[in-house]
């Protein structure tokens, strides 16, 4: 069963978008290339009188004087993106089958265009890729051919007084015109460095939409801009099939959350994650091996053992290295703790301090106590009641 699709009804033109239509056409040459042909077809236009051109759904732009800058907008809401712009167009062309716009800005003065690459040519460049970027237009529009704005397969919108126009300043106000590389570095190539810079935008902004296709589209744009910057970009074979790789397994795969222990933005260099889990790895080894130390340290004591550093380290496991190494940091530990664990517990009493504190003799007259009745005093544990043993 075929579906029609739904068609955009034709808009009347009022007197604003008259008079910009007018002063459109008044800048073109009066020979200029015109095609009724899709985008494909672009290459096969023929030169005609402007008379004749403007009865074609496509037409040339002044070549060497830029009168009017364009932009491709390939998105069902253009018009609104249009609407919306702090600098919107003085013309809007839509086609009423998908709602895709070029739109068209005024310049206040023409700018000539050569094969040099003068300050005001750049500028002009840097400013429609400015554009391109806060529009979601398509990088790869050339402005040869743009729809003619009086052909009646498509609805013009006059956004803004023709007598309003914008300079290049102007336009740039709201723009970023950054000309910073933003391609993640990579030393496998422009595949890899490609794949792996969309693999970042599309993770940190994969929550912003609800639907595979207009992720996919908005990476696809991304691709773009990201593969003019190279000295020699890519195919757009190639790019198209990087894109198609990236935001289906993106899209399928990834669950917005970052993946590890410890929760990294995933939007974060490589490196950059590679020496935050080192340090966290080198932190957790090291507080494994100060517990297995105050471990043995606790052990040895409750056995009434010295804690050497050499019996700890036979005791843990570790090397006496190792235990020398973080010695200093343990005692600290165990200083704060409240516990005394480097002094061995002694279980027994001090049966001789506990004679010469009661009755200080020389060891001369000293009298060497009953065994039976030293185990017996042992079992009361009264250092005081034992030391009327020795009497």
């Amino acid at each position: 069963m075929h579906i029609q699709k739904h068609r955009l009804p034709a808009r009347p033109i009022d007197d604003w978008t008259q008079a910009a239509i007018d002063c459109f056409t008044a800048s073109l040459f009066d020979v200029i290339c015109a095609s009724d042909g899709k985008p494909v077809e672009w290459r096969d236009t023929k030169s005609r009188s402007k008379q004749d051109a403007l009865e074609y759904r496509y037409v040339q732009p002044t070549v060497r004087w830029c009168s009017f800058i364009a932009v491709d907008i390939d998105r069902k809401d253009a018009l609104l993106r249009l609407y919306d712009h702090e600098t919107p167009p003085h013309l809007a062309i839509i086609n009423r089958d998908n709602g895709h716009a070029h739109a068209l800005w005024h310049l206040r003065k023409p700018i000539y265009i050569d094969d040099s690459n003068a300050p005001p040519i750049r500028y002009l460049r840097a400013v429609r890729r400015g554009l391109d970027r806060a529009l979601g237009g398509d990088h790869s529009y050339s402005g040869t051919l743009v729809r003619n704005p009086a052909h009646p397969d498509w609805n013009t919108h006059c956004l803004r007084p023709i007598d309003l126009t914008y300079s290049l300043a102007d336009l740039a106000t709201h723009l970023d015109l950054s000309a910073a590389t933003v391609v993640e570095k990579n030393s496998m190539g422009r595949n890899d460095t490609l794949f792996a810079s969309l693999r970042r935008w599309g993770m940190a902004n994969k929550a912003k939409y609800e639907s595979d296709s207009l992720f996919g589209s908005d990476m696809r744009d991304q691709a773009e801009y990201l593969n003019e910057q190279f000295p020699i970009p890519l195919g757009q074979k190639e790019v198209d099939q990087i894109v198609r790789s990236v935001s289906r397994y993106i899209w399928k795969k990834w669950s917005g959350k970052a993946r590890g222990i410890m929760n990294l933005d995933p939007t974060l260099p490589v490196e950059e994650r590679q020496r935050m889990g080192q340090a966290y790895a080198a932190a957790k080894r090291a507080d494994a091996t100060k517990s297995k130390i105050i471990t043995a340290l606790t052990n040895l004591r409750g056995r009434g053992v010295r804690p050497t550093q050499a019996k700890v380290a036979e005791v843990s496991g570790i090397s006496l290295r190792s235990v020398k190494s973080y010695w200093a940091e343990v005692k600290v530990h165990l200083e704060i703790a409240g516990t005394r664990a480097l002094r061995p517990v002694n279980t027994e009493p001090d049966w001789a301090s506990a004679h010469v504190s009661a009755h200080p003799v020389s060891r001369s007259n000293s009298v060497r106590p009953n065994r039976t009745l030293v185990h017996s005093a042992r079992a009361h544990v009264d250092p005081h009641a034992v030391a009327h043993v020795y009497t």
